[in-house]
């Protein structure tokens, strides 16, 4: 650096800096001496060198301006293999931009980051933290990954950049393979610095050490986060000089990622909402493209190419992404979309082919709405005959919308129940994270739900709080998921031998014989998933029912039809709800109705199991109609069982 540069970055001579940096270099005692009377007076002064002084400003700078550091201290390997020093691009510039404007408000850095694939937002808030635990002592930092691959990753860049960190640094000590300890020295004192870079499979929901820096990477793959980042957060003061990066792809409306992001944009938040589209990032195009290939791309522009025009793209780009879009997306716009987004709404499409419409999804978020309240259910045996009484507690199983009508009707509430089949996310980290348990429960006057329990927990227990709910609902009847082997033939087993339980079950018209054979429960095999799923998809496009709880609609968001035409959730996600809303409202189809129209017009209640012959002819004639061989639609034989 020459003492010309040097004079430039020390004070440019305004009172408003346009650069964090600039701002705080020029409250240094050492930049304004040599503001004052030029650098080598101010090292005569000093008793150093020029050099010394040099080097000194540099240091100071590189505290405060990670461009400056990364460019000239920090090295990454390129796409081609090859060490590179790291020079920020469009998209990091946008990044850097956001957070020297919180810096210069005098807040707290949080940056939300909505992006394209590979373009280095991770890398970027890597080289935050790294800056952060080389050149200060005393700082605690955090980076959490959504797997073991992405967190070996992460933890390979920040080896690379203290392997080539090219000044004076401090000795690193590993605690493990996963907590680093950065060890400063001032004078003969040591004073640590801190990088824990972990999983989010892996973390506790607890942390009890302060922190100074959290980097949440690819959150929207995380299966826990709310819990997570409910623990975290206020492990960080909400002090200027500390640093929150949550970072993401799309997937979905409505999850977790999503509400942040929308929570991110208000300007009242705090955070910084950013956004990078795929073609702010410069490897996202042809690198040689003639002008009679132009010419023949904008001539033929698509309604998403009009708009991608209008906000500058090139015909290098549009080239681009059409071949991307056939070659890597097998002409699927949408899943290029989820994975290359233009708009923030691009981002959150559904990637695969969704199996509910998108618009009604977002419709039926809109009109989401939170618990009344959340408690459990618990029994009271004050009464000759035991009773069950809700008791409210922000940590309970149960959460409601409303609770059981005044005046006792029978039939008037249904549930559906998904048993968890207890499956991993990831096989060497053993059950933890699986799937939930899930029991909703219907109202059938108004087809609306009114009650959830989703929760990892046992069968056995399970079926103890369906019990109590089959109470506390007026013994509400049940349609519960058995498949071959699974753990709702636990639950089934369970129940069978409670009093006042109406377990329903379906018979199934066997092809040959015209036998009838009856299960309790519902078996979910192809043509009974499709059957359920297909009704499903109509009552949702039809709005012809309300659920307020925001994860169904989250889960709706990214369910989705392979290749195949099966249905099932995206990698990583949940469909408990799904199920059990599915199952909810096969019970209410095929229940006795809650009311009918006698002989002399006027109303009266259909008793348990009056309609279940009318049921079973309906059935075979939606059989032939839809001409369906060996189909296993579930109908109700009765719903009463004899205890």
């Amino acid at each position: 650096m020459v003492e010309g540069e040097t004079r430039l970055l020390v004070h440019r001579g305004v009172t408003k800096y346009s650069r964090y940096w600039e701002q705080q270099l020029a409250n240094e005692p050492l930049s304004q001496l040599v503001t004052e009377f030029g650098i080598e007076q101010a090292a005569k002064g000093l008793g150093v060198s020029v050099k010394r002084v040099v080097d000194d400003l540099a240091l100071l700078r590189y505290r405060y301006d990670t461009k400056k550091f990364s460019s000239d201290q920090l090295y990454i390997t390129d796409k081609m293999g090859r060490l590179v020093p790291l020079n920020f691009n469009q998209g990091q510039n946008i990044i850097a931009d956001a957070i020297d404007v919180q810096r210069l408000n005098g807040q707290p850095v949080r940056i939300c980051l909505l992006k394209a694939r590979q373009f280095g937002g991770s890398t970027e808030f890597q080289a935050e933290i790294f800056r952060d635990s080389m050149l200060r002592p005393h700082r605690r930092s955090m980076v959490i990954a959504h797997d073991l691959d992405s967190a070996r990753h992460l933890r390979d860049m920040s080896q690379r950049y203290y392997d080539n960190y090219r000044l004076d640094k401090p000795a690193k000590k590993n605690e493990s393979d996963k907590w680093w300890k950065f060890k400063h020295k001032d004078g003969n004192i040591v004073a640590d610095s801190h990088l824990l870079i972990d999983t989010a499979d892996e973390l506790s929901t607890g942390h009890s050490q302060t922190l100074h820096s959290l980097h949440a990477s690819e959150i929207q793959a995380w299966r826990n986060a709310p819990e997570l980042i409910k623990g975290l957060f206020p492990t960080i003061p909400g002090h200027p000089d500390t640093m929150i990066f949550m970072e993401g792809t799309g997937s979905g409306v409505g999850n977790y990622w999503y509400e942040f992001c929308q929570m991110a944009q208000d300007p009242t938040s705090g955070w910084a909402f950013v956004f990078v589209p795929w073609f702010k990032v410069e490897d996202y195009t042809i690198a040689s493209i003639t002008k009679d290939q132009a010419e023949e791309v904008m001539a033929k522009l698509d309604t998403f190419e009009v708009d991608l025009v209008a906000q500058g793209c090139t015909p290098a780009q549009l080239l681009w992404r059409r071949k991307t879009i056939k070659d890597a997306f097998k002409g699927v716009v949408e899943e290029f979309q989820t994975q290359y987004p233009a708009t923030p709404d691009e981002a959150f499409s559904t990637s695969g082919r969704p199996v509910f419409s998108v618009g009604a999804v977002k419709d039926g978020m809109r009109r989401a709405k939170d618990p009344v309240e959340a408690g459990d259910l618990v029994w009271d045996r004050t009464q000759a005959r035991p009773s069950v009484k809700f008791v409210q507690n922000d940590r309970g199983l149960w959460d409601i919308w409303e609770h059981p009508l005044p005046v006792k009707r029978e039939y008037l509430y249904c549930l559906g129940a998904d048993v968890a089949e207890g499956k991993a996310i990831v096989p060497e980290l053993g059950l933890r994270g699986g799937d939930f348990s899930v029991g909703k429960i219907l109202r059938r006057d108004v087809k609306t739900f009114v009650a959830r329990l989703r929760a990892r927990i046992d069968p056995d227990l399970f079926a103890e709080e369906l019990w109590k709910a089959s109470v506390y609902w007026f013994h509400l009847p049940m349609m519960i998921e058995n498949n071959p082997g699974g753990s709702g033939n636990v639950v089934i087993r369970n129940l069978k031998v409670k009093e006042g339980v109406h377990l329903m079950r379906r018979q199934e018209l066997k092809k040959v014989h015209d036998e009838r054979k009856e299960e309790y429960g519902w078996k979910t095999l192809v043509d009974t998933k499709r059957e359920m799923i297909d009704e499903l998809n109509e009552q949702i496009r039809d709005a012809s029912f309300y659920d307020p709880s925001k994860n169904f609609w989250s889960e709706a968001s990214t369910y989705v039809r392979d290749e195949k035409g099966a249905t099932n959730a995206q990698s990583r996600k949940f469909d408990d709800e799904i199920i059990a809303d599915a199952l909810a409202l096969q019970a209410h189809n095929y229940c006795p109705a809650i009311y009918n129209v006698s002989a002399n017009g006027g109303p009266r209640q259909i008793e348990p199991g009056d309609d279940v012959p009318e049921n079973w002819e309906r059935y075979k004639r939606r059989q032939a109609a839809m001409s369906i061989p060996g189909s296993r639609m579930a109908v109700i034989d009765e719903t009463l069982m004899n205890f």
